[in-house]
């Protein structure tokens, strides 16, 4: 789920590419392999017992020395269960207009050594799209693929004119790799070619030939395991990238200097100084206003500009048709009245230094896709920007740019993260608002009635606030009312009694940024709990358990990573029929642990029920050595949640 993420396209770009003019031919197409018949007979393989499928061969080989560059791939896989012919699904990703995908071939070897050759045209289909960056996938399935065959494919990433890209090798992936051949063939005319890796295994690094070309042969790795919680794929997978520079630096102090100096030359020319903005900055505050009410006003005038980031992708009719001019500066945004993604932001800090406030562009590492590393010098960790403002003498993190995001939060990703505060001498390192539970607050509002048989019906309401109710008006961007509406019903009724009835019966607030999206329902169950004779048994936790945290296995292999601290709430309310008796209510249970709060209560009064659940996570990341610890806590909370309320149902009903 991307939720709108930006990509930040002055360091994304930078660390991308560069770009220089070359001569240059086209390249021969390497052949398939031979089949060994022992991998044809292959049925498991005792490095990786239980895998669905294992790489047999990759390879990379990439050469920058024509002019245009381009990588030869090609994928080996042996299939070993029914789970691993979804391998024959085959989806490359690329970026429109940076680079293509071509030459496509592929096929099927079935255990008895016949083939089926792959023929036809790889679909194209649009993943996400990010700033005006489209992220495309080419998409092929490969033919009467069964448990036992071999399938293989190839194809040729082929960069634009006169550009130099970096070179990336993960060699880890989802699956066991038996083995793996990488070869870059660098240009090394203009620029001297670097490279950094990370998770490598012991005693395997490049190798540079006479001729130039660095060559890394590995044997058996590991796949990457799944697990539920685990830290985000780049942060797990081994790697080594290979990039180009004209100042070549292995000191990390020098290295972020130079990082932050370009980048704040390039925003700070796109935001400079205009009459237009402090113009505009005059007219959305008043002189009697506190410095917080003006700061809100002034990040409320940013977020009322068109984001381009999140709007459909469009034809080129469309695009026509909706006239959109380039801009060049934070005066030409207002002329037009909307950005891309990190312009926003810009937008943002203009109007707020021409209200006198102190205020510089900080560029963070977005946690949902890199644990930032300072010595790993790789200014793509700084994936993207929020703008930190000096509001009464303690900084305070905003990020308008992310659409429907609250005055004083930040996305979850974009919390408790380093980052570079950018300024004329280069910038230094601080370290985002850390994430609280209450920024990630679900609260559920029920009033019921029961009848003797055990039903519900009653009203319920539910509240996002902050991390949630961002997260959903996100992902229902782009969607209609009907869409947005069925989802939010579909994810409430899971919550529900199997056979529950639900109906909405307001209209959510889907566009706002700074109220909780609230959503009212209509309720009606049918029985719940046991029945044992003339007792009616009624689980506390009327509704199901909102985060579901299930620890299955007793052993961890990576640390747990949630996407951010959350807490939830729950007040019940149940009115019983009259021919019910309660008999009897399990004791409150409140528990403190390092790892958060659990609270859970039922009282009675007046021929009613009130049921009190409280939940919290404190933090986002723990260490392997603390998940026997954290597993505790969540099976205890599932444990507890099914203690029951016994009511006697009387001897005529018992008997019905």
């Amino acid at each position: 789920m991307w939720n709108g993420k930006r990509i930040s396209l002055v360091c994304w770009c930078a660390a991308l590419c560069l770009s220089l003019l070359r001569p240059s031919p086209a390249r021969a197409q390497i052949e398939w392999q031979p089949i060994d018949p022992a991998d044809l007979a292959m049925k498991d393989y005792p490095m990786a017992p239980g895998a669905p499928a294992i790489y047999l061969y990759r390879e990379n080989l990439e050469d920058d020395t024509q002019a245009e560059s381009h990588g030869d791939y090609y994928i080996r896989i042996k299939v070993l269960t029914e789970e691993g012919k979804n391998y024959g699904n085959v989806e490359v990703p690329y970026v429109k207009d940076l680079y293509t995908i071509e030459n496509f071939r592929g096929r099927t070897i079935h255990p008895d050594g016949s083939v089926i050759p792959w023929s036809g045209k790889p679909m194209d289909e649009v993943v996400v799209k990010e700033r005006g960056v489209k992220v495309q996938e080419k998409t092929f399935t490969l033919p009467d693929v069964e448990v036992g065959s071999i399938i293989e494919y190839r194809y040729r990433r082929l960069w634009g004119p006169n550009i130099l890209p970096a070179t990336e090798w993960y060699f880890n992936e989802d699956l066991f790799t038996r083995q793996a051949h990488f070869v870059l063939k660098p240009d090394t005319s203009y620029y001297d070619v670097q490279y950094q890796y990370q998770n490598m295994p012991p005693g395997s690094l490049p190798v540079k030939d006479p001729g130039g070309s660095v060559h890394l042969d590995l044997h058996n790795i590991p796949g990457i395991e799944k697990e539920q919680f685990a830290p985000p794929d780049d942060v797990l997978k081994g790697h080594v990238e290979f990039y180009y520079v004209e100042d070549a630096t292995t000191n990390a102090v020098k290295y972020w200097k130079q990082v932050g100096k370009e980048n704040y030359t390039a925003i700070e020319q796109f935001v400079g100084k205009h009459k237009e903005i402090e113009e505009e900055a005059n007219k959305v505050v008043q002189p009697g206003d506190s410095p917080e009410t003006k700061l809100r006003k002034l990040y409320a005038r940013a977020q009322q500009l068109r984001y381009l980031t999140y709007e459909p992708d469009k034809t080129p009719e469309e695009i026509k048709r909706d006239k959109l001019k380039d801009y060049n500066n934070v005066a030409d945004m207002l002329k037009v009245g909307y950005g891309w993604g990190n312009s926003i932001n810009w937008f943002f800090l203009a109007l707020a230094r021409a209200a006198g406030f102190q205020a510089n562009v900080v560029m963070v590492s977005e946690r949902s896709t890199y644990f930032f590393l300072y010595n790993l010098l790789d200014r793509r960790e700084l994936n993207d920007e929020v703008v930190v403002v000096n509001l009464n003498g303690l900084d305070i993190y905003l990020d308008p740019a992310t659409k429907h995001c609250p005055f004083g939060l930040l996305p979850g990703a974009e919390t408790g993260v380093q980052g570079l505060k950018l300024d004329k001498d280069g910038g230094a390192f601080v370290t985002t608002t850390a994430p609280k539970s209450s920024d990630a607050l679900i609260e559920r509002l029920g009033t019921f009635q029961m009848g003797h048989d055990g039903r519900l019906e009653g009203t319920l309401a539910v509240v996002y606030h902050g991390q949630e109710a961002l997260a959903r008006r996100l992902d229902a961007e782009n969607q209609d009312n009907e869409t947005r509406n069925k989802n939010l019903t579909d994810a409430v009724k899971d919550w529900l009694p199997a056979g529950a009835t639900l109906e909405l019966t307001n209209q959510p607030d889907w566009v706002a940024s700074e109220t909780p999206l609230r959503a009212e329902f209509k309720v009606h169950t049918k029985f719940v709990g046991a029945s044992t004779g003339r007792r009616l048994l009624m689980s506390e936790s009327l509704l199901s358990n909102l985060v579901a945290v299930n620890f299955e296995h007793p052993l961890r292999i990576y640390p747990i990573y949630f996407a951010y601290p959350w807490e939830f709430a729950d007040e019940i309310n149940v009115t019983v029929a009259p021919e019910l008796q309660v008999e009897s209510i399990p004791p409150a249970v409140h528990m403190t642990t390092a790892y958060g709060q659990y609270d859970l209560s039922c009282q009675q009064s007046s021929g009613a029920l009130h049921f009190h659940r409280h939940m919290t996570l404190a933090g986002f990341y723990y260490g392997v050595p603390y998940y026997t610890d954290l597993r505790a806590y969540f099976d205890q909370a599932r444990s507890t949640d099914g203690q029951q309320v016994i009511l006697d149902i009387g001897e005529t009903h018992a008997s019905q």
